[in-house]
């Protein structure tokens, strides 16, 4: 595995990280700044909505 290039470990198959893996499942980003339109905070609020009823038999776990 190269060191060089700062995310390459990602790029490795056999380098596992199941915490960073965890992390990454239950991590929800939604776009929040001054410049969206209205149609994309639609989108972002739809996305939102269907992720929520998707993953809430779940709790809290993804």
């Amino acid at each position: 595995m190269s060191t060089s290039g700062g995310t390459t470990a990602f790029k490795d198959g056999s380098v596992r990280l199941p915490v960073t893996e965890d992390f990454y499942k239950a991590l929800l980003q939604l776009p929040c700044h001054h410049r969206l339109t209205l149609s994309e905070v639609e989108q972002v609020a739809a996305a939102l909505l269907e992720a929520t009823e998707k993953y809430a038999y779940r709790g809290c776990r993804f």
